[in-house]
């Protein structure tokens, strides 16, 4: 599903593996975009001559500097650190350093974004090294400069430092449109909307750090934690609710302080685009991290008196999406073979509602990006499943039954084709064939049966199962082929197929795993042969045993006939 943001580039992969993808957005006219140099680097980058291209990016950074160009600064101080980690040893702890230097000597709004870019990179590090890390005991006069010495929670302390002093001179941040930082930043159509300031990427980019459980190293006695109603109230409730910790360095309570002076800055907005965004951001961090019992009602309370107080807005609708998602989550909960009646069967219940929660926001706002995921939603929760499973060995002339698994369903079409053996074979040894193109081969073998069942599908779009009735089959080596199409095509619908035998035959392959006689002669392995209705053991009976051999010259395997055995006292013993 498509997700609208904006994303800095400047992430782990770029950082320590070269390779980033910067797109050029349209910018002031009055600067320029460099596109010819940027062109020559990436064909110098191409031919495998990143010093060429190094070059290349010191002069459009020199020039940048001169014009005050703050993206296209940027945009080369990223990339000489990813070309010179292609030739350069240590390349991240000299990147580190040098951009330290650069964050030192900028100005605003360069200042800002740099350290959030140094929060990263002080982060990556760790994560890449957490196994060298966590080893270590914390030292005393260590080298501050030498982060090669540096224990876990240094490295949570300089990251956390850095991504609040991305923060500092709020105010300008808010002032600032992002537009500048467009050569920088990789944008779904649409996606400005929702982060229109440079605060906005700075402070989600934190928060984003603060929501994840792993940097919290240090555990106190009196931790801080989420819990009871509050956190679920609306948006400028919340920004004003005030939170009691002695826990101020916990990393949800510093997220939290963000999510609410985030939700601050876009209360008065005239477009609600931002405030919601930062909204669901909120409610889904908060039921995440909530302690509370009742945290999934006070969740969908929440999303439900968002949804109604925005939904003449297209925003509405990913709101709307989000309700059906909890639903559909909590739809997992239904327990098939129990009575449907209770919380049981609100759970049944929960995929219908999903999917009529899509239904009402696709009608409401078609165009939005909300839409677009419920659409999504909706074909996800309305496919259609299949399974049969039948008894390897069935007797003849009989009626005799399998089992039906499947999911948005009401009819099933059944066609059982005969095959000799030696055609399977030989089909097995000459192709390599995926499901749909053995239903095509099965498709050409010659029908011993055709039929088609309905199915008691009660429009729950959850899986039920079923025992329906094959018709009497005489000897012989079968196929049946299910679908939800008389044709049996998979594309949009759905088919299996189950393989048998009609015999009156039945065997139990027997493996001797005693422990004494595992290597001995004396070992006790072979088949078990009785009658199929009886289970009377047979004695006389003629075994071929076939193996799969590796045919080099034709570079295929092939199955050929191993060796032949007769049952004795009613096992064949090889």
């Amino acid at each position: 599903m498509k997700n609208f943001r904006l994303i800095l580039i400047v992430t782990a992969l770029f950082l320590f593996n070269g390779t980033a993808h910067l797109q050029s957005q349209q910018k002031d006219k009055r600067m320029t975009d460099f596109a010819k140099e940027w062109q020559q680097v990436e064909e110098f980058s191409r031919k495998g001559l990143p010093k060429s291209a190094l070059e290349v990016v010191e002069q459009v950074y020199a020039q940048a500097k001169n014009n005050n160009d703050s993206a296209q600064m940027i945009k080369a101080l990223l990339k000489q650190m990813e070309l010179k980690s292609a030739f350069e040893e240590d390349a991240l702890l000299k990147n580190i350093h040098a951009l330290e230097a650069e964050a030192a000597a900028s100005e605003f709004p360069v200042t800002p974004v740099l350290k959030s870019v140094l929060a990263e990179m002080y982060w990556g590090f760790y994560q890449q090294n957490r196994w060298k890390i966590l080893d270590r005991t914390p030292l005393s006069n260590v080298a501050q400069a030498d982060i090669s010495t540096w224990d876990a929670l240094k490295f949570v302390e300089k990251t956390v430092s850095l991504y609040h002093a991305s923060l500092e001179n709020e105010n300008q941040l808010k002032a600032t449109p992002l537009d500048v930082f467009d050569p920088i930043l990789q944008q779904e159509n649409g996606s400005r909307k929702f982060r229109p300031t440079l605060y906005d990427l700075l402070a989600h980019r934190a928060v984003d750090f603060f929501m994840n459980d792993e940097p919290s190293v240090t555990r106190p006695a009196a931790q801080f934690r989420i819990s009871g109603k509050a956190v679920f109230a609306s948006a400028d409730k919340f920004a004003r609710t005030r939170f009691e910790t002695d826990d101020t360095l916990s990393f949800k309570y510093q997220a939290l302080l963000i999510l609410q002076d985030l939700l601050k800055f876009h209360l008065q907005d005239p477009q609600p685009d931002a405030l919601v965004d930062v909204d669901l951001k909120r409610l889904q961090f908060v039921r995440s991290h909530s302690t509370s019992s009742q945290k999934d009602e006070f969740y969908l309370k929440a999303l439900e008196a968002l949804e109604q107080k925005y939904l003449g807005f297209p925003i509405s609708a990913a709101v709307s999406f989000q309700i059906a998602q909890f639903y559909n989550e909590r739809s997992g909960q239904y327990q098939r073979t129990a009575e449907a009646s209770g919380l049981n069967e609100t759970y049944k219940n929960d995929r219908k509602r999903a999917y009529q929660k899509c239904t009402e926001a696709i009608k409401r706002h078609p165009k939005s990006e909300g839409a677009q995921n419920c659409q999504a939603l909706q074909t996800q929760i309305s496919r259609k499943a299949l399974s049969l499973s039948v008894e390897k060995i069935n007797p003849p002339d009989q009626p005799f039954r399998g089992l039906v698994k499947f999911q948005n369903v009401p009819k099933l079409f059944v066609k059982i084709v005969s095959l000799s053996p030696e055609t399977l074979r030989k089909a097995r040894e000459n192709n390599r064939f995926n499901l749909d193109q053995w239903i095509q081969f099965y498709l050409g073998q010659p029908a011993a049966a055709t039929f088609s069942v309905d199915l008691p599908d009660d429009g729950d779009f959850h899986e039920h199962a079923v025992e329906i009735k094959f018709p009497d089959l005489p000897l012989g080596r079968y196929v049946i082929l299910s679908g939800t199409s008389e044709s049996f095509s998979r594309k949009e619908e759905a088919a299996a197929t189950a393989d048998l035998w009609i015999s009156n035959l039945g065997f139990v392959q027997k493996i001797d795993r005693t422990p004494q006689r595992v290597s001995s002669e004396n070992q006790q392995n072979g088949f078990f042969v009785f009658e199929r209705t009886s289970g009377k053991p047979l004695k006389g009976v003629s075994v071929q045993t076939w193996i799969s051999k590796y045919d080099p010259q034709n570079r295929k395997n092939l199955e050929v006939a191993d060796k032949h055995y007769t049952t004795t006292n009613q096992i064949a013993c090889f």
